[in-house]
């Protein structure tokens, strides 16, 4: 769940420009992938004739990096990585950069860097960077790195890639054993996990309280690019439902009615059949503006977190629907808790991850935003905390769902046998333990979360029958809890956790 206090610190941001020397290759429209090319400021072709004939001399490649988010090494110091929080995205753009450190004869002089990649089982493409190296490469200074932006399809499952840098004619006598990398042929990628060719993402406009949401152009663009710029994806296939009306209202801090309207959502998707591979997300906008919804405090969203990779009942969730920094925010990080990813240790957020690396919160790692060509600092907050934003992405929040969308890619259409339960009711268990009865649900598959043994109870108090609910934690506590549906007979149902018997009156 996302939640907004009054006052919140903010998050410290550094966001540096993108520099010069830049370079992209061809796809669709753009040139031969065969060719080396240069892309000037204008975004035109620019003619660099041959490559420079002689290797650099004195100055040596110390490692390579891609960002399509967050930075992901593909070398170092000579050698493939082996501590990446992440595996490349197949197919997803991003910035390469060339880092180098000069020798003690090194002059300043204009460097040639030749990037060629070979997708699995495609044609090589070959990339041109030009830039002026006067020392050495700093993270922190984009006109430091020899950089290349390159496109979608490049990288894909089983690529290769290999770098070479060289200089016009004139330089110092000197060592070019750093000029190249590696020194002969081609470097296999590190690990590469495909995200699918899409993620399909339905955007729901929830009418609460007699308001729908905006969904313009600009409206759509921005949800899109909320989504595209954080998550490990290729492209974000959204489409728009018509607008749905949702008969309750929705308060600020009412955590009960946020998890009926998430209820409705779940449903929702259930009832239309949606594709395995499909998230739905609703937006809502249940006040005249966000600071009036907000002014003390509120609720930003909520999602189920769904632990098992199968289960598909869990790929919902629901946020505010204003167009804005929190907005987008929430949209990322709740669906982020639909693909089983628990929060950042960042202002307070319940749930943490234990496992997550940053114990401050923040990102840990240089960003680079594909959208504004920005360098984004380490010091951000990931955007799975509850710090404002400002935030960004992770190597291990990119890398969490890399892995959960690869997986849901490649277990798209899974068949079930045909008798098992696909009939349930909802249980809405607060976090104090208080439970209350819900809508029933008809399941496409059957849900497949955390199981939870039930026992039926007829007015005697004579066992009916025995079952498996599954249970649903809500990010910010509390629960789902989907029973087979009960017969008219039942008069209360035990549930059995770790913590003892609980009953479910009738």
């Amino acid at each position: 769940m996302r939640f907004r206090t009054c006052l919140s610190p903010l998050a410290l941001v550094v966001v540096l420009a993108a520099g010069c020397g830049a370079s992209s290759g061809a796809n669709g429209g753009d040139p031969d992938p065969g060719a080396d090319v240069l892309i000037g400021p204008d975004g035109a072709v620019v003619d660099t004739g041959p490559p420079a004939p002689d290797l650099v001399k004195n100055l040596s490649i110390n490692e390579v990096s891609f960002f399509q988010g967050t930075k992901i090494v593909l070398m170092k110091d000579g050698a493939a990585p082996t501590a990446n929080k992440t595996a490349l995205a197949a197919g997803r753009a991003g910035r390469l950069r060339v880092y180098v450190t000069p020798g003690a004869a090194w002059v300043s002089r204009a460097v040639v860097a030749t990037l060629t990649v070979t997708p699995g089982g495609g044609a090589a493409q070959s990339f041109v960077a030009t830039q002026t190296v006067a020392g050495p490469s700093d993270d922190a200074d984009i006109d430091s790195t020899l950089n290349f932006d390159v496109p979608t399809a490049s990288f894909t499952m089983g690529a290769t890639w290999s770098v070479v840098l060289r200089t016009p004619a004139g330089q110092p006598e000197g060592p070019t054993d750093g000029a190249s990398y590696p020194a002969d042929g081609t470097a296999d990628a590190p690990a590469i996990k495909d995200p699918g060719a899409k993620f399909n993402l339905v955007l729901v406009p929830m009418i609460v309280s007699g308001i729908t949401p905006d969904t313009s152009d600009g409206a759509i663009d921005a949800w899109k690019n909320a989504v595209y710029r954080l998550y490990p994806v290729t492209e974000v296939n959204l489409t728009v439902h018509a607008p749905y009306k949702y008969g309750s209202s929705v308060a600020a801090t009412d955590s009960g009615g946020w998890s009926r309207a998430l209820q409705t959502l779940l449903n929702l998707r259930q009832s239309e059949g949606a594709a395995d591979d499909v998230f739905y997300y609703g937006i809502l906008t249940p006040s005249s503006s966000f600071d009036a919804y907000c002014s003390r405090g509120c609720i930003g969203g909520i999602a189920p977190l769904s632990n098992n990779p199968s289960d598909t009942y869990g790929r919902g969730a629901i946020g505010l629907g204003w167009t804005s920094d929190f907005g987008f925010g929430t949209i990322a990080q709740e669906l982020a808790h639909s693909l089983g990813r628990s929060h950042a240790p960042c202002n307070g957020a319940p749930q943490t991850d234990p496992g997550f690396p940053y114990k401050d919160g923040s990102i840990g790692v240089w960003g680079w935003n594909l959208t504004t060509s920005a360098l984004v600092n380490p010091r951000v907050k990931d955007f799975m905390g509850y710090c404002d934003p400002p935030t960004w992405t992770s190597d291990y929040t990119f890398g969490g769902i890399l892995t959960r969308l690869a997986y849901v890619a490649a277990h798209a259409n899974v068949h079930y046998p045909k008798d098992v339960t696909h009939d349930f009711q909802v249980v809405s268990i607060a976090e104090n333990g208080a439970m209350t009865w819900g809508d029933k649900v008809t399941l496409a598959t059957p849900p497949l979360n955390e199981p939870r043994p039930l026992t039926y109870y007829d007015a005697g108090g004579h066992v009916l029958r025995t079952e498996i609910g599954y249970y649903y934690s809500l990010d910010a506590g509390g629960g789902l809890l989907l029973v087979p549906t009960p017969e008219a007979a039942t008069r209360r149902l035990v549930m059995r956790d770790v913590r003892g018997e609980h009953m479910i009156p009738r």
